[in-house]
């Protein structure tokens, strides 16, 4: 049984490195299991926005979670859509340590999540 890939918006913290700002997740954050293999740390946290994507959501998760470089973190964030994207999304995240899931409490649009 795989832990709950869901994180809340809490649990971000912005820092500034550099000119860079990234995100980091606080100490707590959801692990992955120690029998795989997914640094504690990730190199790439890849950050994408979920609001009815219909069919192309598919392609998305394939596409990410077949990427060379394993060596990544998918943070989908719930932004409250209708269709069954999420439920894929959590499908794709009990396989898989790498996917998170942030949940927005109503829907944001695009602006808050840049």
């Amino acid at each position: 049984m795989s832990a709950d890939p869901t994180i809340s918006r809490e649990s971000l913290i912005n820092s500034r490195e550099g000119e860079r700002t990234i995100l980091r997740f606080a100490q707590n954050r959801p692990r992955a299991p120690m029998n795989q293999s997914f640094p504690e740390r990730p190199r790439i946290s890849v950050i994408l926005p979920v609001w009815n994507p219909g069919p192309g959501i598919d392609r998305g998760i394939t596409s990410l979670r077949g990427q060379t470089l394993q060596d990544i973190e998918m943070i989908f964030v719930d932004d409250r859509g209708t269709d069954d994207a999420m439920e894929k999304i959590r499908a794709a995240a009990a396989e898989d340590p790498r996917i998170r899931i942030l949940e927005n409490p109503e829907n944001m649009g695009a602006g808050p999540l840049k």
